[in-house]
Order: structure tokens, then C-alpha cells, then sequence
């Protein structure tokens, strides 16, 4: 609650920690967010194409799973330095959930660096028939919770829901 001046100091005490467990979630809704189902499929291929703007695309981990996720990692030299992107100030890992068609169903992207709190950037598609996408921000060090994180923000969302009678 950004109104709640107790609450916003804790949060921005709390976010300097390393143990840091405040989860942000952020909606949008309506036709124009959730009308194409395959917006992350469409995400992920930007990341994954050539002139993407980094030094290199990012790769498939072939044959690693983190936490029921794909992982993606960008191996490319950054330029101006000549260093691994990975030192990057900006480089991030990318973690990738399917469903069992192969559509991505949620996008997360965190932060590689070595800080207290690790940033996350969750993305995923809302469960039908509302036409929402969610975001979440959360600390890395919380990322193997990320279906749980993901599920507990599907049903505050739903809670709500104004009930049609």
C-alpha cells in the first residue's frame, strides 16, 4: 500500500536486505492486454533474435532446469569493454515455463549481478477467461518459489473479482 507510510518505509528498508521477500504485483487488463494469448511466446523470441539489442542473443541451457524452469543465458562479449555480457550492469538470466503445447506461460527475467537483492521481473499469462497480464517483481533469492509466488498472486487477483449474480 504506497499510501500507507508505515508500510512504505518498512518496504524500503526491508528491500536493502539480502533476505528481502516483498513480492510487487502489477496488472493489466483488458482487451488489448490479454487478447493474444502468445504475447510471451513473442517476448522470448525478441530475446533470442540476433539484432536484439545486446552484444549477442541469448541461449537455451540445454539440459538444465531450474525450479521447472528453462533457463536462458546470454555468453556474449560486451563491446565497449570487451567482457562477458554476464558482468554486464544490465545482465540478466531469463527463465522460461511452458505449457503442453510449448506456449510460454510465464517470462521471468532477474538480474545476474552480485547485490543484497537480486531483482525478478515476472511476467505470465492470467488463466482464461480473464484478459489480464500480470507482472510480479520479487528478489532472486525467492525465485524457486516462483510457482507458488505465481499462484498465491492468481488468487489475490481473483479475490478481486466482483461475483455476478
Amino acid at each position: 500500500d504506497n499510501k500507507n507510510e508505515t508500510v512504505r518505509k518498512q518496504y524500503n528498508l526491508d528491500r536493502q536486505k539480502d533476505d528481502d521477500d516483498w513480492i510487487r504485483i502489477s496488472v493489466n487488463a483488458g482487451k488489448r492486454h490479454g487478447g493474444n494469448k502468445y504475447w510471451l511466446n513473442d517476448l522470448l523470441q525478441d530475446y533470442l533474435r540476433p539484432e536484439f539489442n545486446l552484444p549477442s542473443p541469448y541461449k537455451r541451457e540445454e539440459g538444465k532446469n531450474y525450479f521447472g524452469l528453462e533457463v536462458y543465458v546470454n555468453y556474449g562479449i560486451e563491446p565497449q569493454t570487451g567482457r562477458p555480457w554476464r558482468e554486464h550492469w544490465q545482465a540478466e538470466d531469463i527463465f522460461i515455463a511452458r505449457d503442453q503445447e510449448g506456449n510460454v506461460q510465464t517470462h521471468i527475467r532477474c538480474f545476474n549481478g552480485k547485490v543484497p537483492s537480486p531483482p525478478c521481473s515476472h511476467e505470465f499469462n492470467f488463466p482464461p477467461p480473464m484478459k489480464i497480464r500480470a507482472y510480479l517483481s520479487y528478489n532472486r533469492h525467492t525465485l524457486l518459489k516462483w510457482r507458488e509466488i505465481q499462484d498465491n498472486a492468481i488468487y489475490i487477483i481473483q479475490s478481486f473479482q466482483a461475483s455476478h449474480k
